[in-house]
């Protein structure tokens, strides 16, 4: 049954994404019907999710149980998690596959017509074809993007930082007014200058505040990431402590009251090599089942990137990694930092400004 679904981004695949979701997440998306669903496994098991609602029952993966074809889709519900945060993200991308398909099938009708002589047909059938192309996104009245501003101003005139993250620093804090949920900022330097100390330091300030922090760090494992933080608290050598062991009755005190307080900080950190898909994942599961308010990248070059095509350019990949962390950032409403080493022939430019190609 697996192998059935192995093409992402099917036909087959996103109808099955759509029962999936909707049954971990117990809410139908609005719009869908069962004319959607064309074959039989995802059709069977929204039937059984629309029978179940019917009668009042909880729609949830328990209900498609209860059906020995549609409950084959069950062990496909982490793989789907991780394209779509939401039943209704799926059923959008349905959506636009249904539409392809009456556009593809309103131009062969046009064909056929042209190639018989009935023109005015070809002609109808496109302007119909044309008519059902929904516009990408919707419009917003002024009146309504007026009002959420007053929102926001009525919000902060009460909580001068209620949404936002001060990173602690007064300078940059002046400069930036802080971070802002779905905001993503990019940290470059040459290897060595410092970025995953900067890292580390808005960590330690964020966790100090009771602000939970998500850490991918992709460079450095868990014990020698501990160690720097342990440094920060202690006032002693990061490389010490990482790889020896304190030295005195003094040293020891401090490392055992800074582990104290370094365990209970809302930091969750991962170390595991990942693909740009499971990276994104990552967060998501981060900020929903943890409760991150924050995440860090260090360092974005390190996430699995797989071209394209043969020649995709460097830039274009990178490109595409800003997206994908600036999307999670922005639908889990939390800021992302992403740490990025530049190029070190970026030195022997007249003009250093970097630029996407710098990145490495």
């Amino acid at each position: 049954m697996a192998d059935a679904w192995s093409t992402v981004g099917s036909r087959l695949w996103l109808e099955a994404a759509v029962v999936i979701l909707t049954a971990r997440d117990g809410i139908r998306p609005p719009g869908v019907t069962a004319d959607w669903f064309h074959h039989p496994v995802p059709r069977a098991a929204w039937t059984r999710l629309s029978e179940a609602e019917a009668a009042g029952q909880p729609v949830d993966l328990a209900v498609m149980l209860l059906d020995p074809e549609a409950g084959a889709l069950l062990p496909l519900v982490p793989q789907m998690g991780q394209y779509f945060a939401t039943a209704q993200g799926a059923a959008e991308a349905l959506g636009r596959w249904v539409r392809r398909e009456h556009l593809a099938s309103v131009c062969r009708q046009a064909l056929q017509a042209l190639a018989t002589g009935d023109d005015a047909g070809a002609e109808r059938l496109l302007a119909q074809a044309t008519a059902s192309v929904p516009a990408p996104g919707a419009w917003t009245p002024a009146k309504a993007a007026a009002l959420r501003l007053w929102e926001l101003y009525e919000a902060r005139q009460t909580a001068p930082d209620a949404g936002r993250l001060r990173y602690g620093w007064s300078q940059w804090d002046s400069l930036t007014e802080g971070l802002q949920p779905g905001e993503l900022v990019v940290i470059a330097a040459r290897a060595g200058i410092g970025k995953t100390l900067v890292a580390g330091n808005l960590t330690r300030h964020w966790a100090r505040e009771g602000v939970g922090v998500a850490y991918l760090s992709l460079e450095m494992l868990g014990p020698r990431l501990l160690a720097r933080w342990l440094a920060m608290e202690t006032g002693l050598d990061a490389l010490q402590l990482a790889r020896n062991l304190p030295q005195g009755p003094r040293e020891w005190d401090a490392v055992t009251r800074a582990f104290g307080r370094v365990a209970e900080w809302p930091v969750w950190i991962w170390t595991q090599p990942v693909t740009l898909s499971g990276a994104v994942a990552a967060l998501r599961q981060a900020a929903r089942q943890h409760g991150a308010r924050v995440a860090i990248v260090d360092y974005a070059g390190l996430i699995q990137l797989e071209p394209l095509t043969r020649d995709e350019p460097v830039a274009y990949q990178v490109g595409r990694l800003a997206r994908a962390l600036r999307r999670v950032g922005q639908e889990e409403g939390i800021p992302v930092i992403a740490l990025v080493q530049l190029n070190r022939a970026l030195e022997g430019r007249t003009n250093k400004v970097p630029t996407l190609a710098d990145l490495r």
